[in-house]
């Protein structure tokens, strides 16, 4: 109990320091969220845990000792049974060992075998080790209750004796068995055993240190073999010891029976108990003994004790009247002193460190006397009487009853102060010091990571709280919204206040590891923020969305539906308690809505804020309801038709679910949005509504609509139940009427609104076509799907009061909505819900009614697919040129024809789209048509052309001219304009006509390109007579008249001569055989010939133009000439044939056009 109490008081410091971190500190620990030291009783109840702890650790410590006690004794019990004693013997000597252990179990008071320190006695017999336990002073355990001080060993400790004192328990070793006088064999295993149970129930200090006992008489009388031959056996049990307990056990050798030593009764004869308690001997520094180097200290420390004792000795002599007695007090110094050199050697020899050895630590050598018996030994008077041949004087043994000198102190105070100072087990100790080693750094680490992370994390929560200090302060900025009637107006704050929210929260998904350990503020900081965000929504937005909602009341108050609607939503914000989030989300969202005038933005984000009120765990505040305004709309909703509003409520409740509806892309499959869109602009992905699905629809008008009727009559709260529901019959058939109406006008805007995508080429006309016509065809699929959806009864049901030609006529969904107000309250619908619907598109229905593959819509789908069967003839893949004659194929045109002819008997949506897709396809054949012809005519006409004529004569005023050659390749009898033309132009033209002019049904690819071919056929009649390959003319020429002055004229055209003496007309040709030139020479009386000149193949038309040309009738040209001195000659050309291209130049004005 007193070393609990001690242990208690060295560990409160420790105690009242964790109290006060946990009462200090507990508080702010958070773990997932939650703060389990936060208030006072929850810390009081972690320190009470923290000592309960520890005293359960204490406990449980006391019971491992006592239950290894417990082991201990009854392992050494148990050894006896396979002992080959007599069982009486056997019996006696466990039932007095079990006793002994019993009584001092009662007399330690808690303490244990286990906690007692254990000492083991070796030596050789007669040596002292049992008069030195008599007479240590220490207080035997069995004494008072056996009579006896020590008790027989049983088992493996048969030749050992127990000694239990209060201190320690000591094994007492027979001296037979150090010196191996008794039997090695049957004693070994024995105590081997023995040492093994203590191994294992001691595990850390199986004993707790030797005391090696040296009788002086041994020390003074052995030889040297019989000295090593102890020595030897020492050291065998030392090391036995040594490896058995795996240990490095403290030896403290005691030299027994000093009082044989000559004169040591007389020199400490004056001791008084005190005195002889006390140490003689040498206890080495304990670095000393574990470097096992106390051996050579030894003999300085042994004559420090001699020194000592010399010091004293004139005391004692002073003290001291007898004659003899004064002579051995003289002599005792130099008696001990002659122990030395005998003692050194014995230690010496003992504790050598040999290799393999298990080293034995020499930890202290001390002098002893148990009991004052036999004669001293006076090795001096010895000597000198040797050395003299004198007898000495025979030495008197001290009378008187024995005291005990040096024994005391040297147990309690040095062997069992220093019970700690053994070895441990070394695989215990690696592995625990592993372990404690291993602790430690883990808690260093833990530590040092605990340091950081808290550094981290304080640091990062830190920023965390700045930022959202600058966001609140950003907030402060916006003024508040509480006044703010516009949508626009609202938004500011709340934007800024939803800012703060999002960014308190913006690690609480995942709160970093760096914000951890405690310390986040994250979530406390979110439930603030979200608390004011609340606050301002419940403030400013929720008297907001009230008054808007008041404003609609007004507005609609001839609209019974909507008013029903809006007043429900009203009432909610006065009554919480009948709140339907969805329903008034759904309207409040309208209310800021891009149709309202609100951006999608803004409307959007007030969406958001508004769905966070809603979701609040807090019910809403009730907002005050203006009751003559709700008085007024309950007055006009209980006038209202009830039917009309359940369809409201009704298609409320479907909107939820349109993710569930009719998905166009889907229902046409795979290639459906490639050839099919909606003209609206709406993607064919956007699911139709469910409402109007066919399983919706026979849920709803199915069983399920008297439920529907009930479930709507739970709004009964609405207008204090003043609403007509009570006719349960009338309002099921109402409703199935206008869910019909509604119906149909839903399906009918979306086969309205479906519309072919149409490519602009052949090849992806023809893709498409292939897709529409092909075994899967979209829009073949889309009507099976619309008509499953719409033919909700069988033919035999269908009756049609509706009228049938609503499809056909095309009404718009506006238009029938408009009818549908105008003729008031519905009409009852049929008895069989659906058959209005099934006879509203009865005739498409019919398009996909019959047999597999000769449906009506079929026989249109597979025309289509043979024109993509004919379009796959033309295109890239085969060459331009091909294409270029699709426009007058008869065979396509043919079935372009049919294609029209056999739409006009389809429904007007069908019907529009078939037409659409010939119409398409025809344009754009014909289209591809004149463009491969334009692009054919751009690479093999116009670009030789423009490559040819341009800047060069006759086309041009430029002196760069045209060779005849190339005239010949352009315009020529099968050059480049006449080829083609006709292989490509001629089937399309009528040449008839002047000007020329397309063929009915032909298209022009570019306009004024037939002009250019017709004037190209000019040229090549006027150039090119009577189809040769290259250009000539024949023409007569008359030299008209001559002036007076002039005596000669003289013509030359390639090399053709021509004057006036001739007379008459000479015929002439173009090109001549020389030809290249043409001139007009005039001579007179000078003698010198002056008039033009012109070189080149065009040389005649150039002198042609420098002559003034005159054309006086269709192939006569009239030239006049005029040279120096005003001569003057008139020259006449005529042509042999009326195409004649010197009266009609408009062929050199010939472009080749672009």
């Amino acid at each position: 109990m007193l070393s609990l109490l001690k242990r208690t008081i060295q560990l409160l410091p420790g105690f009242l320091l964790i109290a006060a971190v946990i009462w200090l500190a507990g508080p702010y620990l958070v773990i997932s969220g939650s703060r389990p030291l936060e208030t006072e009783s929850s810390r009081l109840t972690a320190i009470v845990f923290v000592v309960l702890a520890w005293l359960a650790w204490v406990l449980f410590e006391r019971w491992r000792a006592r239950r290894a006690s417990s082991q201990l004794a009854s392992a050494v019990i148990s050894q006896a049974s396979a002992e080959p004693l007599p069982s009486g013997d056997v019996v006696k000597l466990r039932e007095s060992f079990e006793q002994a252990v019993a009584t001092l179990g009662a007399r330690q008071k808690g303490r244990t075998l286990y906690d007692l320190p254990w000492y083991v006695f070796i030596g050789p017999p007669g040596s002292g080790k049992t008069t030195a336990l008599l007479n240590s002073g220490l207080h035997f355990s069995l004494d008072a209750s056996g009579g006896q001080s020590r008790l027989k060993g049983v088992g493996g400790t048969r030749n050992c004796d127990w000694w239990f004192t209060d201190e320690a328990v000591f094994l007492d070793t027979a001296g037979r068995f150090t010196t191996q006088d008794s039997d090695a064999s049957a004693d070994s295993a024995g105590w081997k055993e023995f040492l093994a149970l203590l191994t294992k129930y001691r595990k850390r200090r199986p004993i707790n240190g030797v005391i090696l006992t040296i009788s002086v008489k041994d020390l003074l009388t052995q030889g040297e073999s019989a000295r090593e031959q102890q020595v030897e056996a020492a050291r065998y049990r030392l090391r036995e010891l040594g490896r058995e307990l795996q240990i490095e056990l403290p030896v403290y050798v005691m030299v027994t029976m000093c009082d044989l030593i000559a004169g040591f009764a007389e020199y400490f004869d004056d001791q008084v108990q005190e005195g002889r308690a006390q140490v003689w001997g040498v206890t080495f520094p304990y670095e000393k003994t574990v470097s096992g180097q106390v051996t050579r200290m030894f003999p300085s420390e042994f004559e420090a004790l001699v020194t000592r004792l010399n010091e004293r000795m004139f005391a004692r002599l002073e003290e001291e009247t007898d004659a003899r007695r004064r002579a051995r007090i003289f002599a005792f110094p130099q008696q001990v002193a002659s122990l030395r050199d005998s003692l050194a050697q014995y230690l010496n020899d003992l504790f050598a460190v040999k290799s393999g050895d298990q080293r034995i630590l020499l930890r202290g050598v001390y002098f002893t006397s148990g009991t004052q018996e036999g004669t001293p030994i006076d090795r001096l008077l010895g000597a000198i009487g040797r050395g003299f041949r004198v007898a000495p004087e025979a030495v008197v043994a001290p009378g008187g009853r024995g005291k005990a000198y040096f024994v005391e102190r040297l147990l309690t105070q040095v062997l069992i102060g220093e019970s700690g100072l053994a070895g441990v087990n070394r695989r215990l100790e690696m592995r625990t010091a592993g372990l404690q080693l291993a602790t430690y750094a883990g808690l260093v680490i833990l530590t040092v990571l605990g340091v950081m992370v808290l550094s981290v994390s304080y640091r990062r929560n830190a920023e965390y709280l700045a930022d959202m200090e600058r966001e609140v302060t950003r907030l402060r900025a916006v003024p508040a919204a509480r006044s703010v009637t516009s949508v626009q107006g609202l938004l500011p704050r709340l934007d800024a206040i939803r800012a703060v929210v999002t960014s308190a929260n913006r690690h609480n998904d995942s709160v970093p590891w760096g914000m951890r350990w405690g310390l986040y503020q994250g979530r406390a900081m979110a439930n603030a923020a979200q608390d004011a965000y609340l606050l301002e929504l419940d403030a400013s937005l929720l008297d907001f969305v009230a008054a808007r909602l008041q404003q609609r009341l007004v507005q609609y108050g001839s609209e019974p539906e909507k008013l029903y609607e809006y007043l429900k939503a009203y009432l909610m914000l006065g009554q919480p308690e009948h709140m339907n989030e969805k329903h008034l989300q759904y309207l409040v969202n309208l209310e800021w809505s891009p149709a309202n005038g609100v951006p999608h933005d803004v409307g959007a984000s007030l969406t958001q804020h508004f769905q966070t009120l809603l979701d609040s765990d807090e019910r809403l505040r009730p907002v005050p309801i203006n009751a003559s305004l709700v008085s007024q709309a309950c007055s006009t909703v209980r006038r209202a038709s009830m039917g009309r509003i359940m369809y409201s409520w009704l298609r409320e409740t479907y909107a939820s679910n349109d993710s569930q509806g009719v998905r166009l892309d889907v229902a046409g499959g795979v290639a459906t949005t490639q050839v099919i869109t909606r003209k609206s602009g709406v993607s064919l992905s956007q699911p139709l509504p469910s409402l109007f699905s066919r399983s919706a629809f026979e849920k709803i008008t199915g069983s399920d609509l008297p439920e529907l009727v009930e479930e709507f009559s739970k709004d009964n709260w609405v207008c204090d139940g003043g609403s007509d529901l009570g006719d349960r019959t009338r309002l099921q058939g109402e409703l199935t009427n206008i869910y019909q109406q509604e119906y149909i006008a839903a399906w009918d805007a979306v086969v309205n609104d479906l519309v072919i995508v149409t490519p602009s080429t052949v090849d992806g006309m023809a893709d498409l076509l292939g897709v529409l016509g092909g075994p899967t065809s979209p829009l073949k699929n889309l009507l099976d799907v619309i008509t499953e959806n719409t033919r909700l009864v069988g033919p035999a049901k269908a009756e049609a009061p509706a009228d049938p030609g609503i499809l056909a006529k095309g009404k718009s969904y506006a238009d029938r909505v408009t009818t549908m107000f105008k003729q008031g309250p519905a009409a009852v619908a049929p008895s069989t819900p659906g058959a209005l619907v099934t006879a509203h598109f009865k005739d498409l229905h019919r398009l996909v009614e019959g047999e597999a593959g000769k449906t009506p819509i079929e026989g249109s789908l597979n025309r289509l697919r043979e024109v993509e069967q004919q379009l796959r003839g033309f295109g890239a893949a085969y060459g331009q040129k091909s294409i270029e004659v699709a426009q007058g194929d008869p065979q396509l045109r043919n079935l372009f024809m049919q294609i029209g002819r056999e739409s006009e008997t389809l429904p007007t949506p069908v019907r529009e789209m078939i037409e659409q897709i010939g119409s398409r396809a025809q344009k754009t054949v014909t289209t591809a048509s004149i463009d491969a012809l334009a692009s054919s005519y751009r690479q093999e006409v116009l670009a030789p052309c423009e490559r040819l004529i341009a800047g060069r004569y006759p086309f041009s005023t430029s002196n760069s001219e045209i060779p005849l050659t190339e005239f010949a390749e352009l315009f020529g009898p099968k050059g480049v304009f006449d080829r083609f033309f006709t292989e490509r132009l001629e089937s399309r033209v009528d040449t008839s006509t002047r000007p020329w002019s397309w063929k009915p049904g032909t298209v022009a690819p570019y306009p004024g390109m037939l002009g250019h071919f017709e004037d190209a056929r000019a040229i090549r009649d006027a150039f090119f007579a009577g189809g040769s390959a290259q250009p000539s003319l024949r023409f007569g020429v008359i030299i008209a008249s001559v002036d007076t002055e002039t005596t000669q004229f003289a013509l030359e055209i390639d090399g053709q001569k021509f004057d006036d003496r001739k007379g008459g007309a000479a015929p002439g040709t173009w090109p001549g055989q020389n030809a290249g030139s043409a001139s007009a020479s005039f001579n007179d009386r000078t003698g010198i010939a002056s008039g033009p000149r012109f070189e080149g193949p065009w040389a005649l038309f150039r002198f042609i133009d420098a002559g003034q040309p005159r054309h006086d009738s269709d192939t006569r040209t009239t030239l006049t000439f005029r040279g120096r001195r005003e001569h003057e000659a008139q020259v006449v050309i005529d042509a042999v044939s009326l195409d004649n291209p010197f009266a009609k130049r408009e062929w050199q004005r010939f472009g080749c056009g672009s």
